[in-house]
């Protein structure tokens, strides 16, 4: 885990390569919403060759039910929304929720197109798994596209290892998803 992010949410926003760190709250929460309605509609176009799997995936009304309240699925004291800042602009959103005792679940990680190629992904990244440390998580899961391709990548080089599915999934999803584990 890279130093200069590990143990630094907890009290004070994560600072790294001028990317801002925060959980979400209030208007800031708000703010986390406007950045994740951003991502279904990029999963769309982005991955236009496997639309098949990203339709079956999201369900667009839960979706939005998700997005409307992100304080209810993903809120404290079990969960966190973290918003990258990019100069104070919003550049990126990621979502933490307990998955059971040992496991929380990171969910919705997104970096707009305009502030790709700044490493926000992994500062996001590193910043969450610092909160889901702190919280007393085990272990954290997450599951992605098989063809989400730099996704995967992101989090291997992060520690993230392959595992069989951690949730009953659909048939029709089955090939589509793949699922890691990391621990903490």
């Amino acid at each position: 885990m890279d130093a200069a992010i590990r143990g630094t949410l907890g009290t004070s926003p994560v600072v790294e390569s001028g990317i801002r760190v925060i959980e979400a709250r209030g208007e800031r929460l708000r703010a986390a919403e406007g950045v994740l309605r951003g991502f279904l509609p990029h999963q769309r176009v982005h991955y236009a060759a496997n639309i098949a799997t990203v339709e079956r995936y999201f369900d667009e009304a839960a979706h939005d039910r998700e997005l409307a309240d992100l304080n209810a699925h993903y809120g404290p004291p079990d969960g966190c929304v973290l918003l990258a800042l990019d100069a104070g602009e919003p550049a990126g959103a990621v979502c933490m929720r307990r998955f059971d005792e040992e496991r929380c679940e990171m969910k919705r990680l997104f970096v707009p197109h305009e502030h790709r190629r700044k490493g926000i992904g992994r500062i996001l990244s590193l910043a969450l798994i610092d909160r889901a440390h702190a919280i007393g998580y085990k272990k954290m899961v997450l599951d992605t596209g098989t063809f989400m391709v730099e996704s995967q990548a992101l989090y291997r080089s992060i520690g993230f290892r392959y595992i069989e599915p951690y949730y009953a999934v659909r048939e029709e999803l089955r090939d589509g998803l793949v699922y890691m584990e990391l621990e903490l």
